[in-house]
């Protein structure tokens, strides 16, 4: 028995077993791309053919961490030294000032603001007039309510889930005469790094767990953090996918895509629930 011959032929035929093994790898990888590719441009269509307009996505791919809030009635200890303003705290963490001089503003709702106005406002928000102001940028000018909305922003992401916030209330006059603050403290980075999904597939997710219906308008979702655990001590934050949709008869609804695993997260039937209306300004006696 030539046993080299045969040893030969078993070398070669492991050797094209392999070729064919990773031919066929490869071949199911390359259909896996084009099925995914082809169910994503299908959606897509979908949501077109039902009259859904979309935004213009990234589609990337982002890190962020989860955050702890150490919550302390900080608002309330140092509301005090506050000038030019009356102010009510409630429960230590609602703070609401009412302006001795209102903040003059050349547009108005219905036309828009100038970039004046905006810059004044950013000024404002950084004087000794506010506190904590410079850790807030600001997220929208709701024409609804009349007011402006500006975030607390970690980490280059907005907590957009209404818990520390300040909304500045414009008048008949588009002076804006008082503002409310919630402020969760201070934060810090929990574990390691979150990567999470694309802007694109929270949208995906919501409208295949039919939170997006036909006839509407959905704007570019925006990555924020969302409270997921309050206790008296502290709170913790994680990143979610935002999604406003304006539906033709339901109004603008907020939906929250988990970041990490596209679960929907919450819905809400108000655009800003957490828009409180303001109390009586307290009589202080001056003018």
């Amino acid at each position: 028995m030539n046993f080299k011959r045969i040893e030969t032929i078993f070398i070669v035929a492991f050797i094209i077993l392999n070729i064919f093994l990773f031919n066929s790898l490869v071949d199911r990888r390359n259909l896996h791309y084009v099925s995914t590719t082809a169910d994503q441009i299908d959606l897509l269509e979908d949501m077109r053919q039902a009259n859904i307009q979309l935004p213009t996505f990234d589609d990337q791919n982002q890190q962020a961490y989860a955050i702890q809030a150490n919550n302390y009635d900080i608002l309330e200890e140092e509301a005090s030294q506050l000038e030019g303003q009356v102010g009510i705290v409630e429960e230590g963490l609602y703070y609401t000032s009412f302006l001795s001089n209102p903040i003059e503003l050349e547009g108005s709702v219905e036309e828009g603001f100038t970039q004046a106005d905006y810059d004044k406002l950013a000024n404002f928000l950084r004087s000794p007039q506010v506190l904590f102001g410079e850790e807030y940028a600001l997220g929208k000018l709701d024409k609804e309510n009349g007011v402006f909305i500006y975030y607390h922003v970690v980490n280059g992401i907005p907590i957009m889930d209404g818990t520390s916030q300040i909304i500045f209330y414009i008048d008949t006059d588009n002076n804006v005469f008082s503002y409310h603050q919630l402020y969760i403290g201070e934060t810090m980075q929990q574990g390691n790094p979150i990567q999470t999904i694309s802007d694109l597939d929270a949208v995906k997710s919501a409208y295949q767990n039919n939170e997006i219906s036909a006839n509407t308008l959905v704007k570019k979702p925006v990555l924020s953090y969302q409270r997921t655990l309050y206790l008296d001590d502290l709170s913790m934050y994680v990143p979610v996918w935002t999604i406003e949709v304006e539906h033709s008869t339901r109004g603008k609804v907020l939906l929250q895509v988990d970041a990490t695993d596209g679960s929907v997260i919450q819905q809400s039937v108000q655009a800003n629930p957490s828009i409180r209306p303001l109390p009586e300004r307290p009589d202080t006696g001056e003018n």
